[in-house]
């Protein structure tokens, strides 16, 4: 009796510790099955959330800003009348769409005073192109443009929203001088030269006036007369913090497209110096 006692206790005893066993076995298998879906979540955060499920909502981005102006002057004005007027300034929507790392596409719409009425009132379509990032080449911060963007010249042509907005009217000298705000439609590419400095070139439609006023002579892209290209490069530095420096070029063959009058060239150089406050 006591030989069968002893053997039951073996086997209850073996049988025990290979349950024991298993179940060791499980919840290691459990650990690590966790252990990669943690790992694979990693992955995707770092990604920026690109999985098979992810809608294409998830890469698309739409932004905008406004301006509302009230002017009420208590005295006569140039004009010999009072101004007092409420105008929408501007209304502008962005919309961009990240089809992945290397390709993303950006928009800009404008309508300008509220309302497109005799000769009032512009719908403007400022920007849309895609940007390639040449990375997956071998060519670290290098970017091209393809469609319709804004001209690299001077300080608010490509900076003239909010949060680096200087003010509800544009500057006399950039406004007019820069025609800000001025784009064109072509292909411009821009690299990184180490890690203080730029440059950036542009081949892209021209304007369009014999008087050489830069301002008047935009086409904004409607229709526009593509007779000649115009080019434009520059170069930046921002190895100073809070001081932006600059040159640009930008060259027309013949401004006023026009082979019966002969060639207009015309050259616009310049450059600048923009310092912004920093903690």
């Amino acid at each position: 009796m006591k030989i069968i006692n002893s053997i039951l206790s073996i086997f209850f005893a073996f049988i025990f510790s290979t349950s024991l066993t298993l179940a060791d076995a499980d919840l290691e298998n459990k650990l690590k099955e966790m252990q990669n879906e943690i790992d694979t979540l990693a992955e995707l955060i770092e990604e920026g959330g690109s999985n098979e499920t992810s809608g294409w909502w998830t890469q698309t981005f739409v932004g905008g800003y406004g301006e509302l102006h009230w002017e009420n002057a208590g005295t006569p004005n140039d004009t010999n009348s009072s101004n007092n007027n409420i105008d929408a300034h501007r209304y502008v929507i962005f919309i961009g769409h990240e089809f992945n790392k290397y390709l993303n596409f950006n928009s800009e719409f404008e309508l300008e005073h509220g309302l497109v009425k005799d000769d009032h009132g512009e719908l403007e379509l400022e920007q849309m192109y895609l940007e390639q990032n040449l990375e997956y080449m071998g060519l670290d911060n290098t970017f091209i443009k393809y469609g319709v963007f804004l001209i690299p010249v001077g300080i608010t042509n490509e900076t003239h929203e909010p949060p680096t907005f200087y003010g509800v009217e544009r500057n006399v000298v950039e406004k007019e001088l820069n025609a800000n705000t001025w784009w064109e439609g072509g292909i411009s590419a821009q690299t990184a030269l180490g890690k203080t400095a730029d440059i950036t070139f542009a081949v892209h439609s021209g304007l369009d006036n014999a008087s050489g006023d830069i301002r008047s002579g935009r086409g904004k892209m409607q229709e526009q007369d593509g007779s000649n290209i115009a080019y434009t490069a520059r170069i930046r530095y921002t190895g100073i913090q809070g001081v932006e420096l600059a040159v640009w070029h930008n060259h027309q063959s013949d401004m006023d497209n026009t082979p019966a009058t002969g060639n207009v060239v015309a050259n616009l150089i310049g450059g600048h110096i923009n310092m912004s406050p920093s903690e």
